[in-house]
């Protein structure tokens, strides 16, 4: 079984969305929120990302059906006028609708991923940034949970002789 990649739903989310096409929103891997500060100051000439978080955390459950669950953080982020409130307030509108348009691609994801015993968890959180993160740019942060059956039969193979 395949884990189920959110790099190719988010690529495929800025490339086909006619929002975030009309916005030219990019995607990138970063790692974390310093890794997508740097990553936004060296792309200079881009004014909207789409960034995924390399890293994840999660848990492996060990109760009844073994599943592991990873929790996936994804960073919108667009540019706008600088110490312009009305500008930001565009921003974080063109975020929200973008956030709600993601969360439609996901339900529909839903049912194909359900066959292959994987699951997106239904809560999609979204935390817009209180401040300026980074100068002129309106960011929304959200977590996406996927969670798929994992097989801990114990393997003898696996292991040294103990």
């Amino acid at each position: 079984m395949t884990i189920y990649n959110l790099t190719t739903l988010l690529k495929s989310f800025v490339s086909t969305n006619r929002l975030a096409k009309s916005k030219q929103f990019r995607f990138c891997l970063v790692s974390g929120l310093e890794g997508m500060e740097e990553a936004l100051s060296s792309m200079l000439n881009t004014t909207a990302f789409c960034c995924l978080f390399d890293n994840a955390s999660g848990y492996v459950e060990t109760d009844n059906t073994p599943h592991t669950r990873r929790v996936h953080t994804v960073a919108l982020a667009l540019r706008h006028k600088a110490d312009d409130m009305a500008a930001r307030q565009q921003a974080l509108e063109v975020l929200r609708e973008l956030h709600r348009q993601l969360g439609s691609l996901i339900l529909k994801e839903q049912t194909r991923l359900r066959e292959d015993m994987q699951y997106i968890e239904p809560r999609i959180t979204m935390q817009e940034t209180s401040q300026y993160l980074i100068p002129g740019t309106a960011l929304c942060l959200m977590q996406i949970a996927v969670t798929h059956y994992t097989d801990l039969s114990y393997n003898e193979n696996e292991w040294d002789n103990q």
